[in-house]
């Protein structure tokens, strides 16, 4: 038991100071409770199976897109009887209509519950998000990169696993309300409304960074929020936090020594798996290693798939390191090349990939953050029985 615990922490002894010493106090944390996590994990599994398989059923019974009503200005619906002038009824049609699906703008008294919340993972499927894509855009990215130094923990090589998780716990959870107005002022020039308000944040923060819906006021959208001085270093603090919590795990040390390349079929199977997250409405967090060198390993969010000019399939990267823009056009992706070989062209670093898996922490997400948007859902639409 000694040597394995060795075997976990050695590699992060030698990746430097602050970052070091949180990531070693996660790793032995991890090391003496990962018995539990791994009942935990196979529970997880199982949920998220099933939610995953009830998803499935629920999109195969669909007839197509969403069913849409014409609508009055307070909501009510309109017969085609209530109108004998078809200009009248285009304009209806055009200019009142309401959509009934998941988030949907019509009330329950037209559309069900069911639809407006489905009980599935079809809820990841809200505004003001219509596709993944959507998401990669600066507005809803971190302002700070992770090869930038925030928060009270010295990095010497990035947060990436934390960056990813935390921007995607946002970009699910969060609601943010730039019209609404806090309990307290950020920008007060009183010091103790400034701590109230700072406080007030810290718990909004909090409850996103563990899996609960959160309605943000004051803000328009995550970079905004995430550059604000006074909560900046907080937020980074949880970057760091998570990333010690998730990297410094079995998974983590498994990646982190798999640099020999696996057979296309293996990545055949990986990017499967990713494809199907991105169906469901959700970036995920994959994690990888450069070929030929244990411990190089990167983790980041997966955008979306796109074709490239030969009409191949091309996985289009949020990667953590580099600028939001250049992730909104697809210059960063993975692809399979001829030779059965993961690469990664727009990078130095990681051209050709060795081993790469989904984080161990997404499936476990999905299920947590599904269940709080239903929730979240169910009284916004007044759907709560």
């Amino acid at each position: 038991m000694r040597n394995h615990l060795l075997i976990l922490l050695l590699p992060f002894l030698l990746i430097g100071c602050n970052q070091n010493m949180l990531g070693v106090g996660y790793g032995v944390k991890n090391f003496f409770t990962s018995p539990f996590a791994k009942i935990k994990s196979s529970i997880t599994k199982n949920a998220y199976e099933e939610e995953k398989e009830k998803t499935h059923k629920a999109n195969k019974n669909k007839d197509g897109k969403e069913i849409r009503y014409c609508v009055d200005d307070k909501g009510r619906s309109i017969s085609s009887e209530e109108s004998s002038d078809f200009e009248e009824i285009l304009k209806h049609t055009t200019e009142l209509v309401c959509e009934c699906d998941s988030w949907g703008s019509c009330t329950k008294d037209l559309c069900s519950c069911e639809k407006l919340c489905p009980d599935n993972f079809n809820i990841f499927k809200r505004p003001p998000f219509e596709g993944t894509e959507d998401m990669t855009v600066p507005q809803n990215g971190l302002a700070f990169r992770n090869t930038d130094y925030v928060g009270q923990y010295d990095q010497t090589q990035g947060y990436c696993w934390g960056h990813a998780r935390v921007n995607a716990q946002f970009n699910r959870l969060a609601f943010f309300e730039p019209g609404q107005t806090a309990p307290h002022d950020l920008e007060s020039p009183n010091e103790d409304e400034q701590r109230k308000a700072i406080e007030y944040y810290k718990g909004i923060i909090d409850q996103v960074t563990s899996n609960k819906t959160a309605t943000i006021p004051g803000f328009q959208n995550l970079e905004e929020f995430s550059e604000h001085p006074a909560l900046q270093s907080y937020l980074g603090d949880k970057v760091a936090k998570t990333w010690a919590n998730h990297a410094m795990s079995w998974q983590g040390l498994s990646v982190g020594l798999g640099s020999d390349k696996k057979s296309k079929g293996y990545y055949q199977s990986v990017l499967h798996e990713v494809k199907e997250k991105l169906e469901l409405g959700v970036q995920p967090t994959i994690v990888f290693t450069n070929h030929g060198e244990k411990f190089g390993t990167h983790a980041l969010l997966v955008s979306h798939i796109k074709r490239d000019a030969s009409g191949k399939e091309i996985y289009c990267l949020r990667d953590n390191t580099k600028k939001e823009i250049f992730n909104a056009a697809c210059l960063n992706y993975l692809t399979l090349n001829d030779k059965g070989e993961l690469t990664y062209p727009g990078s130095k670093y990681y051209e050709v990939l060795g081993d790469i898996k989904i984080a161990h922490n997404e499936d476990s997400d999905m299920v947590a953050q599904a269940q709080a948007l239903k929730e979240r859902c169910q009284k916004d639409k007044d759907c709560g029985k």
